[in-house]
Formats: structure tokens, C-alpha cells, sequence
């Protein structure tokens, strides 16, 4: 989130700022899944091998609590990212804006100063 809030605050293209959402959407999807089925992404770097204990559903009425948690966690966090990308987009074109209309006022500025500067009395 992080990633992608300095990508927007520094003029990043919108190519790369869609990269970098499609990346973050599609881990937390992945994470979730994990999360729900645990086929195995979080043991990886362990090298751990399968364990029955931690079977994806071993409760009594299926589908367990854990696959209805997994889906709200996700949809909470994609709710979440995409209004911090939202509020900080607005908030990064308001900048991006008001430095413009700085700019153009000091350029201004400069320019009545070097006409002033040549004006004769």
C-alpha cells in the first residue's frame, strides 16, 4: 500500500500504478485462498510436509467458518486498499494541481519582475 501510495505522490505513469494494483488484488485473492483451502503457500518456505491436522475443513457442517472468514477477509481488505488508493489518489492530484498553480505564479512573478526591471522612469 505503501508502494503504491509513493507511486502516486510521485507522478508515477498509470501503467505501473496498475501493475502494482493488479499485484496487490491478485496476492491478497491468493492469501485468501490459502487461507480458506491451505494448499500449501504458507508451509512452502518451511518445507513442511502436509499435515492432516490442518485439513481445510474438519468440522461438523460444512463449509467450515474458516472459508466464510477467508472470503471477508479479503473483501474487507480489497475494500480497504482500494479506498486508500482512492482518497490518496485525489488527495496526490490536489497536490500535483496546486504545485502546478504555484509554478505558473512564480513564472508570473518572474516575468512582471523582468518587465519592471526594463521599464524606464
Amino acid at each position: 500500500v505503501i508502494v503504491l501510495d509513493i507511486l502516486l505522490v510521485c507522478e508515477a505513469p498509470s501503467n505501473t500504478q496498475a501493475v502494482v494494483l493488479a499485484l496487490i488484488t491478485l496476492w491478497l485473492f491468493i492469501d485468501s485462498v490459502e487461507l480458506a483451502y491451505r494448499f500449501g503457500l504458507y508451509d512452502l518456505p518451511f518445507l513442511v510436509a502436509y499435515d492432516k491436522r490442518r485439513a481445510p475443513c474438519d468440522c461438523e457442517k460444512p463449509p467450515c467458518e474458516q472459508r466464510s472468514a477467508a472470503f471477508e477477509n479479503m473483501v474487507l481488505y480489497l475494500s480497504i486498499f482500494y479506498m486508500d488508493f482512492y482518497f490518496t489518489r485525489g488527495f496526490a492530484q490536489q497536490v500535483l494541481s496546486e504545485k502546478y498553480r504555484i509554478q505558473v505564479s512564480v513564472d508570473l512573478a518572474k516575468t512582471v519582475a523582468v518587465h519592471l526591471a526594463n521599464f524606464d522612469l
